[in-house]
């Protein structure tokens, strides 16, 4: 079978993500993570992120570190954001800033969302209406708010 220079590329990344994937779950692992720590895939390594004892996790042992984050590339997808300068997101329901990311953040909806700044990541938000910001953030990162109407952000 003859594949393309594109297809051969993207199974290259994916073939190192994978590998990169397992890595930072195996090395997790030796530092002790608790049972309900899976690791795998990209996929799961981001929901066990934005998990409470993930999340817990990576602020109190500062692993992944930013330089580890940024050997994925691009997460923006997953709603990871890894050294991504000045950026303004809307609505995002569920946030993770990295590293020399600053963000404006703006909730309005009537809704729930979950912010996370790791490694010195810095963020304005701008929470309004009936919204719910819940914040989760390292000791070095940085954040300021900006409350209106009946807005509600939890630290």
């Amino acid at each position: 079978m003859i594949f393309s220079e594109q297809e051969s590329r993207l199974k290259y990344k994916a073939m190192k993500d994978k590998e990169l994937s397992q890595n930072v779950s195996q090395h997790i692992k030796s530092m002790g993570a608790c049972g309900r720590f899976k690791g795998g895939s990209i996929e799961r390594l981001v929901e066990q992120l934005f998990s409470p004892y993930g999340i817990e996790w990576v602020i109190k042992y500062g692993y992944p570190d930013a330089k580890t984050f940024a050997k994925f590339g691009d997460l923006s997808q997953y709603g990871i954001y890894i050294n991504a300068g000045d950026i303004t997101l809307s609505e995002c329901e569920r946030i993770c800033l990295i590293g020399k990311t600053r963000a404006t953040l703006t909730f309005e909806e009537t809704k729930g969302y979950k912010v996370i700044l790791l490694h010195g990541a810095d963020a304005t938000i701008n929470a309004s209406g009936f919204s719910v910001v819940r914040i989760e953030k390292d000791e070095i990162s940085t954040i300021k708010i900006n409350k209106s109407g009946f807005a509600k952000v939890l630290q």
